[in-house]
């Protein structure tokens, strides 16, 4: 049986120096206007470079999509000398923190590759209606995750719809913030297209009509509309090519397997850095927390081991990005699990016990059991071999919440959701207590919009607060 008591905060030998630097405020395209895109040939290339922004990029993007969400509650301790981490990690973020910046300029490089292949295609001759409609929707679906990562982060933000050239005019500049709503609108209108223009993805990495569909549960979830969450998840679940694996462990030592919805995809040669980061091996700047060890029950030894693993020396790590040498560990951005979790929430907040509570049940049965039979505690943790189904007691609405939140945590700990979905379920008692503490201040639920952004665009406001 494992120890709770893992060490958690012990650093490596060395660290390097801390190297925050300023950033070029303005996203530019990585395509030369008028030099490209003029043929099938040219564009199919730039839609495959789509996905190439989700990369780091030179800002950290993906490395801080995956992080700073963990970072900034309650999964992860830090212990590296990066000024920018360590305002996350300490939830007092500044508006000149470059970390922060990066996720923003690494979002609109994203948008402005989207929209520079959907200005494209209509001039295109030769293409073919198969091939634009796919490419339509390709680019339509990373424009609309883009989106949603910045309202996630900062709220509504400026919507550009046309491509910014390498030299913005002040018009192209000088945008100011919609709405959130407006955000989420425009994120749920180009899902909704793709979804129309999507067939199954041309090859692993790529969006295909299911990961849009998975998106629109997550945005419908995000928006309070239940009933469409609920929809577009039974869809992926009941409809798409998807299935829990028995081997927890396996979604991450396997690229691109059957639970895989969409994964943004890292070879030797085009290498992520989560392993460097997050593996006692690398850098090892964070560290799971004490308090997501204790998320575990003692049963649950199968996925504890892999987000808490422990190093010869008794350091706690987390195991999922375990790639160090050839750094080609896989993002998931979508899976089937989260799917199931994000049915049961709305099934919960439609009041349909039952079905939440099924769902969850589904989530704990693929998990073995650490305990044997003759183990004290196995009839309360375990039934067959695998972890029990909820406690009979849980029977409310806001205890399924709770049992939701919590079976989030342990199943999709360092995957980039927990911030949001503290933030998300605060409306539950329990929940938004635990919230209220761990943020104090209302405005710390939103990242500042970063001051280069600010200087650079009179229209741009600030998020209140900062």
């Amino acid at each position: 049986m494992k120890l709770k008591s893992i060490g958690l905060g012990l650093a490596a030998a060395a660290l390097l120096a801390a190297c925050d630097s300023p950033l070029d405020t303005n996203p530019t395209s990585t395509i030369p206007a008028n030099e490209a895109l003029d043929t099938p040939q040219e564009l199919g290339v730039a839609v495959n470079g789509l996905y190439d922004a989700y990369q780091d990029n030179g800002v950290d993007f993906g490395r801080n999509l995956l992080i700073f969400p963990e970072l900034y509650a309650d999964n992860l301790g830090f212990f590296d000398t990066y000024v920018s981490d360590e305002e996350v990690y300490l939830l007092d973020v500044n508006s000149t923190n470059t970390g922060v910046a990066g996720l923003w300029r690494g979002a609109y490089d994203g948008i402005n590759r989207a929209n520079e292949i959907l200005a494209a295609i209509p001039k295109v001759e030769a293409l073919s209606d198969a091939d634009a409609d796919q490419y339509r929707g390709e680019a339509l679906f990373v424009r609309a995750h883009m989106y949603f990562i910045l309202a996630q982060f900062f709220g509504g933000v400026p919507l550009v719809e046309t491509p910014t050239q390498s030299i913005p005019t002040p018009q192209q500049a000088e945008i100011a913030r919609s709405t959130l709503a407006q955000t989420y609108a425009l994120v749920e209108r180009d899902l909704k297209e793709a979804r129309g223009l999507l067939d199954e993805p041309l090859f692993a990495g790529r969006a295909g009509y299911y990961a849009a569909t998975a998106l629109l549960a997550r945005l419908n979830l995000y928006t309070a509309d239940y009933t469409e969450a609920y929809a577009f998840s039974d869809e992926v679940i009941s409809q798409g090519p998807y299935q829990l694996v028995s081997d927890y462990a396996a979604n991450w030592r396997n690229k691109n397997g059957p639970e895989s919805i969409l994964e943004v995809q890292y070879t030797v040669n085009d290498p992520s850095s989560f392993a460097g980061w997050l593996n006692y091996g690398g850098r090892y700047s964070f560290a799971p927390s004490a308090d997501l060890a204790a998320a575990y029950p003692f049963a649950d030894e199968e996925r504890y081991s892999l987000v808490v693993s422990e190093s010869p020396n008794g350091a706690a790590y987390v195991g999922k990005y375990f790639r160090i040498e050839n750094g080609d560990d896989n993002f998931i951005l979508l899976r089937l699990a989260e799917q199931y979790l994000i049915r049961s929430e709305a099934a919960a907040r439609l009041n349909n016990l039952d079905d939440a509570i099924a769902d969850i049940n589904t989530i704990r049965a693929r998990v073995d059991c650490a305990l044997d039979p003759d183990d004290e505690g196995y009839d309360e943790e375990c039934m067959d071999g695998h972890l029990a189904p909820l406690s009979d007691d849980i029977d409310t609405r806001n205890e399924v919440l709770v049992a939701n939140l919590e079976e989030r945590r342990r199943e999709l700990a360092l995957e980039g959701h927990r911030f949001f979905d503290l933030r998300r379920l605060r409306d539950v008692p329990d929940i938004g207590e635990y919230v209220e503490a761990l943020y104090g201040n209302e405005f710390r639920l939103l990242f500042p919009i970063p001051q280069t952004e600010l200087d650079a665009n009179e229209l741009l406001t600030q998020n209140p607060g900062y």
